[in-house]
């Protein structure tokens, strides 16, 4: 079941985060603001009611700057295995951790080539995290190769800016084999939501062909490419409205 899952995101979160207390020697005032203020906010406590990939990367990235700011106190190199560990983990769970993940590297790379009496250069901290980002992006790489089933994830993409811009231009321009034939514009306007393309798929069962199906065709999936490029080709302010009232729901 899901249970272990929720579990290790749950301990990723909390221990990144005590670990950040414990390695910047926070007293006991601002350890609890920390937990409460970081942990209990509104986003990652809505976050942390869900099994996502979002949530993962959250904690594996918590524990890396806890890991950072514990070695950083100590010492020790396991800690920045730990990092590593942690790293590789948020950039399996998430391809966007990337970002986030290169500025810490460069910080774990200059607190490990640091010695008494010598710094080394940026140039050779950044040279050496950048290789050791591309070993852990190789590395995901390589697990993933290993994976039995892969899933297109952009189908649901193609579908919420078509869904939309269908609902802008008052026409029809999802391609007949993803949705049934009696689907309307109108009824698309009625469940779309500017935040989520989940509404408009849930709203009745069997109106669209399940996104994540694992029995896309070649052609099928080449065609859905060409008719979404197409629609934000031919719609550009509609497409530029529709992805900024987007942005704005997220916050």
């Amino acid at each position: 079941g899901p249970g272990p899952m929720f579990v290790l995101h749950d301990l990723l979160i909390w221990s990144g985060l005590a670990l950040l207390a414990l390695g910047l020697q926070l007293r006991p005032l601002a350890t609890f603001a920390l937990m409460t203020l970081v942990g209990l906010a509104p986003a990652p406590l809505i976050l942390r009611a869900h099994i996502w990939t979002d949530v993962a990367m959250l904690g594996a990235l918590l524990v890396v700057a806890g890991a950072l700011a514990y070695h950083a106190r100590t010492s020790r190199r396991n800690w920045l295995l730990l990092a590593l560990a942690a790293g590789l983990y948020a950039l399996g769970s998430r391809h966007n951790a990337v970002l986030a993940l290169l500025p810490l590297l460069f910080l774990g790379v200059r607190q490990s080539l640091t010695s008494p009496g010598t710094e080394p250069t940026s140039a050779r901290v950044g040279v050496v995290s950048y290789l050791l980002l591309a070993a852990l992006v190789l590395s995901v790489q390589a697990i993933h190769e290993r994976v039995d089933r892969k899933v297109a994830m952009w189908p649901v993409i193609a579908y919420f800016d078509l869904a939309a811009l269908s609902v802008d231009s008052n026409h029809m321009l999802l391609p007949d084999f993803v949705r049934s034939q009696d689907l309307t514009v109108a009824e698309m306007r009625q469940s779309l939501r500017s935040w989520s393309v989940t509404s408009l798929l849930l709203r009745r069962p069997g109106a669209f062909r399940d996104p994540l199906a694992p029995y896309w065709t070649k052609p099928e999936l080449a065609k859905l490419r060409s008719d979404w490029i197409a629609a934000i080709v031919e719609h550009p302010g509609a497409y530029l409205a529709h992805r900024l009232r987007f942005g704005a729901a997220l916050f």
